[in-house]
């Protein structure tokens, strides 16, 4: 009878720590479908690089708390690093286009 006393408070335990995890992962759910959303509708192109950022940030959250450390690990450097860099480097070489074209238009 004690054993199964132990097996019921490991299982009751168990599942208050699964709903914890269950409410975690659906705030940061909401938080990545909301940065997505930012992301999306921003009209400025340094904002929306910093939503893809944290919605990178959210994604290896939720990668961690699914147990893949190795995604996490080969995630963040290249979706949170990585992409933004790439991304600004080439939206600050379009916009440097824009304006000498620009300039160039009317002379």
């Amino acid at each position: 009878m004690k054993n199964v006393e132990k097996r019921w408070k490991v299982v009751e335990v168990g599942s208050k720590s699964m709903l914890i995890i269950a409410i975690v992962v659906l705030v940061i759910s909401l938080i990545s479908i909301a940065m997505t959303y930012l992301a999306v509708t921003e009209k400025n192109i340094l904002y929306s690089i910093i939503y893809l950022s944290f919605l990178s940030i959210c994604y290896s959250i939720l990668y961690y708390i699914f147990m893949a450390p190795d995604v996490v690990l080969a995630y963040i450097p290249i979706s949170a690093v990585l992409l933004p860099l790439i991304t600004l480097s080439i939206s600050a070489k379009t916009s440097k286009r824009k304006v000498v074209e620009h300039e160039h238009r009317e002379d």
